[in-house]
């Protein structure tokens, strides 16, 4: 009986090691991955595959605790006397991991907790293709959003 894989030397494989920096394509998290070398292995029928070790990175959250997770906004709020006015708010974003699209979502959330009592509420959005957040003020009284 032969070995379970060979590579395309013919030379018995006992182990592969697979780490996702040297992935073909695609990210850490979502990959395509080739043995280094081009080599191709086959395997017979009693050849297997299993992991003998899998480590994950330590990684802290994208926005931390008492760290990044304060948004100080400044609202115009109605006038007093004539005088413009304006509302300093401090907003805290939950301590997680976000991707872009989440982090706009948890923006929005606290964003709209805020108001000037008109009823406009904001609609915040990632752009990938400029790697962008952005938010902006939707008022139905004045025609709808407008950015800000």
């Amino acid at each position: 009986m032969g070995p379970a894989a060979k590579d395309s030397s013919n030379r018995p494989v006992t182990k592969v090691y697979f780490n996702s920096t040297y992935r073909a394509k695609g990210s850490h998290s979502d990959l395509e991955w080739q043995i280094p070398g081009v080599e191709t292995v086959t395997t017979g029928p009693n050849g297997h595959c299993s992991f003998q070790e899998f480590s994950v990175g330590h990684s802290r959250y994208v926005v931390q605790a008492d760290i990044n997770n304060v948004l100080y906004v400044t609202t115009r709020a109605a006038p007093t006397g004539g005088v413009s006015q304006l509302d300093y708010h401090s907003l805290v974003i939950p301590a997680g991991n976000y991707t872009g699209t989440t982090l706009a979502s948890a923006m929005q959330t606290a964003l709209n907790t805020t108001s000037d009592g008109t009823g406009a509420t904001y609609i915040c959005s990632f752009q990938p293709t400029y790697a962008k957040l952005r938010a902006r003020l939707h008022d139905p009284k004045h025609g709808g959003a407008g950015p800000h």
